[in-house]
């Protein structure tokens, strides 16, 4: 894909999944999800969990401050939703990917 695209994982309070979404689709560096669109289609399918994965067409599978600064903004806006953001991941071609929680240290 030559395009950055924002996916979002709905689960339910058992971890089971109950739904995937193409929230946002951007340009060829940077795509700017809605975090209310998000947290629509979160509540919608029921969700009691999240995850919110991008992709970097780049290639470079690194997490940038953007990256950061907008799973701080979709996890405080979720958590007053009574939805818990489990991970925010960055997914390159080669199938590698890092997960932003991890690199704010909540293991």
């Amino acid at each position: 894909m030559n395009t950055e695209v924002v996916g979002l994982l709905c689960l339910d309070s058992t971890h089971k999944v109950i739904g995937y979404s193409t929230v946002a689709m951007g340009s060829v560096d940077r795509v700017t999800p809605s975090v209310a669109q998000i947290l629509r289609t979160a509540l919608l399918s029921n969700a009691s969990y999240i995850v919110v994965a991008h992709n970097h067409p780049s290639g470079v599978c690194e997490i940038t401050e953007p990256d950061i600064a907008l799973t701080k903004r979709i996890g405080g806006a979720a958590q007053l939703m009574d939805i818990s953001l489990i991970d925010s991941l960055v997914v390159c071609p080669s199938g590698e990917f890092a997960s932003i929680r991890e690199s704010m240290g909540r293991d």
